[in-house]
């Protein structure tokens, strides 16, 4: 860390910050340095950014410039040739290292870690955390668009020792990590791609391009959830059914991004239907499964039935059922909905609405004749 030179801005500093203490010194060094350069916000902003951009990831010089003019104000772009400026500026005001390598006919930049112009000091605690978190990522070893992850490890002088006792471990591990680290770089810089894909309905291969916004697992499952290029039409693509990805040297700006979190506050799963309304679904469960329920919902719009002039009606109207809780949640019927919902076997039973009651009875009626057919001609 260097500090602020002079006893009274030593002072001052002692108040502030780590953050804020780099802010200072990087005002500093823009004022000492390169008093002939105009310090505004646009060009903190900028340097910002591209100190930002190289420390976790490798641009060649048009791909840094593209990125840089996609991601501020319209009119804050610069040339290559004010980036070059920037670059060169950074490399002798702030002693940033930047690293160039060739790529074929193409040069790639990236900052050597531990030589950017601003760093976070991290607690033991902090480290220890980061650590088993990159250990977790490291799934995606050797897929080009991590390889960050190797340069943030060593700048941290992490022990990355694989024989150390994991504390964090999932269920499953994605066989299509090259694709979702590929995935995760289109979407990480806003580039449009050309996907090719198979549905489980034909077997045919067919062709879409799409704007990535956010990968999404879901029951031990990935999904690209993408916009349409042709209509944008907010799409969902399990990751085991595309064939290809081809960047096709487009970006789009991170304010067309939709509201994710929204689109899917609606729905159980990845799957929703644009012209559906949620339904407010009730049902009923026996002890065990709401002591499972209440510490793991459905949904976040999921609630117990508390009002005891209701409870007494429900009871009345649905005698045959035994004692248990009545539960209600709102969420679009998909298939998903269906699919957690017979998980709990005879441990939930679907009040309302009706149509969805007669959709379960009619799959588990089904289900009963084959086990029934199965015991009759059992041998």
């Amino acid at each position: 860390m260097i500090s602020l030179a002079g006893e009274e801005e030593n002072v001052v500093c002692i108040s502030l910050t780590s953050f804020a203490r780099e802010i200072c010194w990087f005002m500093l060094n823009l004022k000492n340095c390169y008093s002939d350069m105009a310090v505004d916000k646009k060009s903190i902003a900028r340097l910002k950014l591209i100190d930002d951009v190289l420390s976790w990831g490798e641009f060649s010089l048009d791909e840094l410039c593209d990125y840089v003019n996609d991601h501020l104000d319209p009119d804050l772009n610069i040339s290559r040739r004010t980036l070059q400026d920037d670059l060169r500026f950074m490399e002798e005001a702030f002693d940033v290292r930047i690293q160039r390598r060739q790529y074929g006919h193409k040069k790639k930049l990236s900052i050597i870690p531990g030589y950017n112009m601003f760093s976070k000091r991290f607690s033991q605690e902090e480290k220890d955390l980061l650590q088993e978190i990159l250990q977790t990522l490291g799934l995606f070893e050797g897929v080009p668009a991590f390889e960050w992850l190797d340069r943030l490890s060593r700048s941290l002088k992490l022990d990355m020792c694989l024989e150390k006792r994991k504390i964090i471990h999932f269920s499953s591990v994605p066989l299509y990590t090259n694709l979702l680290g590929l995935l995760f770089h289109y979407i990480n810089r806003c580039m449009v791609i050309d996907l090719a894909y198979r549905t489980f309905v034909t077997p045919d291969v067919k062709r879409i391009s799409v704007k990535p916004y956010l990968l999404r697992q879901y029951n031990n499952r990935w999904f690209l959830i993408a916009g349409a290029v042709e209509d944008g039409a907010l799409l969902n693509f399990p990751l085991d059914r595309i064939e290809e990805v081809v960047p096709i040297g487009k970006f789009y700006k991170e304010e067309e991004v939709p509201d994710t979190d929204r689109f899917f506050q609606d729905v159980i799963g990845v799957t929703v239907y644009r012209d559906k309304e949620p339904e407010e679904i009730l049902f009923w469960t026996d002890k065990l499964g709401f002591c499972y329920l209440s510490t793991k919902p459905l949904h976040s719009s999921m609630s117990e039935v508390t009002d005891i002039d209701e409870i007494t009606a429900l009871k009345s109207h649905y005698p045959s059922l035994p004692e248990g809780h009545f539960v209600r949640l709102k969420v679009q019927i998909n298939w998903e909905l269906k699919q957690q919902l017979t998980t709990y076997l005879n441990e939930i039973v679907v009040l309302e609405p009706v149509s969805l009651r007669n959709n379960l009875q009619e799959i588990f009626g089904k289900m009963f004749q084959m086990y029934n057919e199965i015991n009759i001609y059992q041998p």
